[in-house]
């Protein structure tokens, strides 16, 4: 485990982590849509 003082710390980074993890999961299955590939890319002038 962790120290109660680094605990405080690092527990937000892992539950964001775990949190956009699975959100991007989701969105994967409602938009029929693999995040691994990029659409728009190289497709633009910027």
């Amino acid at each position: 485990g962790l120290d109660d003082e680094f605990r405080v710390i690092v527990s937000p980074w892992i539950l964001s982590s775990l949190i956009t993890d699975r959100l991007a999961a989701y969105y994967e299955t409602v938009t029929k849509h693999n995040l691994n590939y990029r659409r728009y890319y190289h497709q633009f002038d910027y």
